[in-house]
């Protein structure tokens, strides 16, 4: 992990530019015609592993372009933890009904691993979108694909009742999760225990998986 962690602290410190923010943008509408905006309003940060990123009742004020590593949302519902969601790098992340309302947020946002990330306020995104059509484009483009995802999410949360074709579909979707995400945090995903997790993980038909053991 040190080895791990030194690598991402060399990257963020070496990095002058946002080209590669700019770049997994432009895959949904390209916007190198505002670059130098775009990236005039990003900051960078290093992120060690469990960084809280955004508190329940704080004011969900910036987006998160997640440049390396791994973040998940989680809520407490009755006392019990939900995962609502779990990005890797490159990836677009925000609470949704908190930031488009700037009204405190339900979710718990934190660092699965080391990542490096960049933020954007409330204030500058929304006066790029009001100053540069292609960004506005590349926005109600990105929000489109983020509404698709979680449709994919939904799907494969409650459509799928047979567990081991969930696994296998979530490792279809999101390559690399598993073997990158605690088997402790996956189950919490997936609304099952962690010993009936490792259990499947486990069984010789999944071999091909490579699966993170948590320590």
């Amino acid at each position: 992990m040190s080895g791990n962690k030194n690598n991402r602290e060399k990257a963020n410190t070496e990095r002058t530019d946002f080209m590669g923010v700019i770049s997994y943008l432009s895959h949904f509408y390209p916007i190198y015609d505002c670059a130098d905006d775009v990236s005039a309003r990003l900051t960078r940060a290093y992120l060690p592993q469990k960084t809280v990123v955004l508190k329940p009742g704080q004011i969900a004020n910036c987006v998160y372009f997640i440049e390396e590593g791994t973040l998940k949302s989680s809520e407490m519902r009755n006392d019990k933890e939900f995962i609502n969601w779990i990005l890797m790098g490159p990836a677009f992340a925000h609470n949704g009904r908190a930031f488009h309302t700037q009204s405190p947020s339900f979710e718990l946002v934190d660092t699965v691993e080391p990542s490096v990330v960049s933020f954007m306020n409330y204030e500058d995104l929304h006066f790029l979108v009001e100053k540069h059509h292609s960004f506005a484009v590349c926005m109600f483009k990105l929000m489109a694909h983020i509404t698709s995802m979680r449709e994919i999410n939904f799907s494969l949360m409650m459509s799928t009742p047979d567990l081991e074709m969930r696994i296998r579909r979530m490792a279809m979707i999101y390559p690399g999760l598993l073997s990158r995400v605690p088997l402790r945090v996956l189950a919490i995903y997936l609304r099952i225990t962690p010993e009936t997790l490792s259990r499947i993980v486990n069984k010789p038909e999944f071999a091909d998986l490579k699966v993170k053991q948590d320590k």
